[in-house]
């Protein structure tokens, strides 16, 4: 017993759970895993966001509110709010009627017709955003087919156009947000409603919307983001009605007064900065429960008729928007010679700009999925005080405007020690970065449903973190992986209002390529190039919608 007690077991010394140090090297490791990706999001998002906000206090006399007060005292910059604050509601109001008027056709009209509604609603989201002004332009504008065809006498420009095309532009995403949930209300409380004597009409005020509004308010909320942030549409359709992101950008390119266009920027930042914040910490979660059976009634003639009434005219103007943007690329020159001709899709310009974007969407794609992956992996296996912060930080992308990014970026990068302007390098770190909340919140989320077990299972038998990360924990997340890869691709094909700001010569992306020449009245080029983008973005979307139904197909095997 005694030779036992004088040569105790080694092991249990070296893993001393109770040693101070041993616990705070464990901390100490912890900050530093987060470290390098904390480092990471405060240079390429914190970082140009703040020289915005400095810039725009920063006078010859110091630290001032002197461009706030010239600001408020130019009634042309104040004008350019008020439209921007009008504009957003507008479309926001208009976009939530007719998201929920297309969710409820979708949803309750037998399945052929419902789903021709959910196609027509979903396609905007193939082409670029501003696709549709250019594409108003050519059935609207003074030379356009209706002018020349019908004899119309239509101003498309200002407020009517911008309206327009924010509308087809953003309806996706207020049908799709407000259909997930108007998809899970249950039919068993209409139909005791109807069984009451309620007629249709007292059934969609007084039970289907009160149950939809967390959908319909979240959408709202969304849209207002989107719409006071949009470049594209007004700076082609706005005519001689001023807007913040664009007056940001003639101010920085024109008029050269970047203290200034910081000024407009700020105002762009308070409203989705404030949205953001509402929706992360007072509608998160906030939801009804309202799943259920969903044998639904046919929909009664007296909603279905100003439904279709609502639908069917929206309907006709996009699809009509795609065949002008088809029979655009092939002619000479829309309405004046309409012979057919391959030459817009042959111009070396648009395809070098078509190349550069190919490399540049991969770049950050790249970026945005990997830093974001890891992220998401390193948050979830990692938590600390920090965590929460650095997730918020993380997905701060999607609330600063694309124009404040691009203006945050030449003010950052510009300087001798950190020279990343006129290299495709800023491009893709700034559209990565934009982007990186899709790959942490993808991966939280995927992360979230795998057993814990598994993985401490394999550290009992020795396994190291970084094993048990590749050959445990990355295997499960590929599809997850591959679809953020796809997504953030697509997206920064047709991405405008950030790098519009980043481009120099010999860097021409095929979005920004698009806008410079429907400027310029060459409507058959834009046309060609927009062809070319809206088919590569469709083909993503095939290839996302191709990775959900094998991911779900493998589910089911499993369960």
């Amino acid at each position: 017993m005694m030779a036992v007690d004088e040569h105790p077991a080694p092991a249990l010394g070296s893993v001393d759970l109770g040693n101070p140090g041993s616990r705070l090297g464990k901390r100490l490791a912890s900050w530093l895993t987060l470290g390098i990706p904390a480092a990471l999001v405060l240079v390429f998002i914190v970082l140009p966001v703040s020289a915005v906000l400095i810039k725009s206090v920063v006078t010859p006399q110091g630290i001032g509110l002197d461009h706030y007060l010239r600001f408020f005292e130019k009634s042309y910059y104040f004008r350019s709010l008020a439209n921007s604050l009008t504009l957003a509601s507008v479309t926001t109001v208009i976009l939530t009627v007719t998201g929920f008027v297309f969710a409820f056709l979708c949803v309750r009209l037998p399945r052929w017709q419902g789903k021709f509604f959910r196609v027509t609603a979903l396609m905007p989201l193939v082409a670029p955003p501003f696709i549709f002004s250019l594409a108003l332009i050519l059935l609207a504008g003074r030379n356009g087919v209706g002018a020349r065809l019908l004899d119309l006498d239509i101003n498309i420009y200002g407020w009517t156009g911008v309206i327009c095309a924010q509308v087809i532009t953003f309806l996706p995403m207020a049908f799709v947000m407000i259909e997930n949930v108007l998809r899970e209300v249950n039919s068993d409380f209409e139909a005791a409603g109807a069984n009451l004597g309620a007629n249709p009409v007292r059934i969609l005020k007084d039970i289907i919307l009160p149950l939809v509004m967390p959908g319909i308010f979240k959408a709202a909320l969304l849209i207002f983001i989107l719409a006071i942030a949009d470049f594209g549409n007004p700076i082609l359709v706005g005519g001689n009605v001023s807007f913040l992101a664009t007056d940001a950008y003639l101010l920085w390119v024109g008029e050269n007064n970047p203290s200034m266009a910081a000024v407009f920027c700020v105002f762009l930042i308070l409203p989705g900065i404030l949205i953001f914040i509402l929706h992360k910490t007072w509608l998160k979660n906030r939801e009804y429960p309202i799943q259920g059976n969903s044998d639904y009634a046919p929909v009664d003639r007296r909603l279905l008729a100003p439904f279709l009434g609502i639908a069917l005219p929206l309907v006709m103007v996009i699809l009509a928007c795609f065949c002008v943007i088809g029979f655009g690329a092939f002619t000479r020159l829309i309405m004046v010679d309409n012979s057919f001709t391959l030459a817009h899709f042959l111009r070396q310009t648009g395809l070098r700009a078509m190349g550069t974007s190919l490399v540049f969407a991969v770049n950050s794609a790249l970026i945005s999925t990997v830093l974001g992956v890891g992220l998401s992996y390193l948050l979830s296996r990692h938590r600390h005080l920090a965590s929460g912060a650095l997730e918020f930080l993380s997905l701060l992308g999607f609330a600063v405007p694309g124009v404040v990014m691009g203006i945050g970026y030449l003010l950052v990068f510009n300087s001798p020690m950190l020279a990343l302007t006129g290299t495709l390098a800023i491009m893709a770190l700034n559209e990565g970065f934009r982007n990186l909340g899709v790959g942490v919140e993808a991966g939280l989320g995927r992360l979230q449903q795998m057993d814990l077990a598994v993985e401490d299972a394999a550290g009992d038998l020795g396994a190291g973190k970084l094993r048990i990360l590749f050959t445990i924990v990355l295997p499960q997340m590929k599809a997850m992986i591959l679809s953020t890869f796809v997504y953030t691709f697509m997206v920064s094909m047709v991405t405008v209002s950030a790098v519009i700001f980043l481009i120099a010569p010999g860097r021409q992306l095929a979005s920004v390529y698009i806008l410079s020449v429907a400027e310029q009245g060459e409507m058959g080029a834009a046309c060609a190039m927009s062809l070319i983008l809206i088919a590569i973005v469709t083909l993503c979307m095939g290839l996302l919608s191709l990775i959900s139904r094998i991911t779900q197909q493998n589910m089911k095997r499993v369960y």
